[in-house]
């Protein structure tokens, strides 16, 4: 897996609404059905069983229509804009079309013109209601939604084309008054939204964000297959083979990956101790500095990169111009401080600093930072 440092230009942080964080309310893209309903039961302190529920896509009897990734990643994006525009409470904000488009890292044309008007039509009119589910920041009590609302108030298009083409497109939208609120009085996560939008798997995305929920107090987590899929909502994977067989790739695409609260060094499946399942465990490293995946640049990254590259190879020169037993010293060296950085404070061992972070590629990271050090500071001595 490649490696680097996550710049502060790349991360794209927002803060989302979390209740929305709390439930799977957005599905893949080959869920069938037109309408869903995720419930929780918990039992009350008077001993009562009581049902919480989120809906999506019923208005009475009729289905209308389901929330998928693309939403979610639109609902971000929106969120983004919000922020950017100083996270107005009595306005509509305005926006481009384009703007979401370049946020998201699609090519503007005419299909992802298309794809962004209609998550926007989504995002506006797919209603959700909560029962027993909607709470308020420093609320003891979950709420009932049960008129229920979308994510968007209100959403205004103006277009206007000349000879069939598209010449200028200017939009304004507007969050339901519920979830301005709580972002506005911060009952709210971190989200990295450009980690997201990384990620090619509509499952790891899936995952990415209920770990990142679900670890944000814990460096270990494990859980059955089973379990984990019924967190997720995606109960039509019934047999432990089938589950097995769709974890692989997004185990090996989420290993490594930053989240809001570390970085997620480990996920492997293992057979559970009966033999009739198989479990995913978990486990997040501290965040001393960022390291991300990062897959090849594009066009717009590639001088930078480029020059970060010229820079390294520059000092892996300088580092194999040295002597063996240089070489070596100055490993063990960067090795020390590594340990010292990514130990538990309690003594600093390597026994206690998981092997991701003693890998050669993290050593020479290290190595170069030393050497530029040595740089400086034989530079201020003339």
């Amino acid at each position: 897996m490649n490696t680097s440092l996550a710049t502060q230009e790349e991360r794209k942080t927002i803060r989302a609404e979390l209740n929305i964080e709390k439930w799977p309310i957005f599905t893949t893209s080959t869920f069938k059905g037109k309408s869903r309903e995720i419930s929780r039961e918990i039992i009350t302190e008077d001993r009562k069983r009581l049902s919480k529920k989120v809906i999506v896509g019923k208005i009475a009897d009729k289905e209308v229509g389901v929330l998928r990734i693309f939403e979610m990643k639109g609902f971000y994006t929106l969120i983004k804009i919000w922020e950017k525009a100083g996270k107005p409470i009595d306005k509509n904000v305005n926006f481009a079309l384009h703007q979401v488009a370049e946020i998201l890292k699609r090519e503007w044309g005419g299909t992802t013109y298309r794809q962004i008007k209609n998550m926007i039509d989504k995002l506006r009119f797919i209603p959700i209601k909560w029962i027993y589910s909607w709470k308020v920041k420093d609320g003891e009590e979950e709420y009932t939604l049960e008129d229920g609302f979308t994510i968007l108030a209100d959403k205004r298009i103006f277009e206007k084309k000349e000879s069939g083409q598209m010449e200028f497109s200017f939009s304004s939208f507007r969050f339901h008054n519920a979830i301005l609120k709580n972002l506005i009085e911060n009952h709210t996560k971190p989200v990295y939204l450009d980690v997201i939008l990384k990620l090619k798997k509509e499952v790891s995305i899936l995952l990415y964000r209920h770990l990142d929920l679900i670890m944000a107090d814990k460096n270990y987590f494990e859980r059955r297959t089973r379990e984990l899929f019924s967190d997720l909502e995606l109960s039509e994977y019934s047999r432990p083979s089938a589950r097995k067989r769709l974890l692989e790739p997004v185990l090996k695409e989420l290993e490594g990956v930053e989240l809001s609260t570390g970085i997620l060094n480990q996920a492997k499946l293992k057979m559970t101790k009966n033999g009739e399942d198989w479990k995913v465990v978990f486990k997040k490293s501290p965040k001393r500095f960022k390291i991300e995946y990062k897959r090849a640049p594009g066009e717009e990254e590639k001088e930078g990169y480029l020059k970060e590259r010229g820079e390294e190879e520059r000092l892996d020169k300088i580092f194999l111009g040295l002597s063996q037993e240089e070489q070596e010293k100055l490993k063990e060296e960067a090795k020390g401080l590594i340990i010292e950085q990514y130990s538990d404070g309690s003594g600093g061992s390597q026994e206690k600093v998981n092997e991701f972070f003693l890998r050669d590629i993290m050593v020479m990271i290290k190595v170069r930072e030393l050497l530029r050090e040595r740089e400086i500071k034989n530079e201020s001595r003339h």
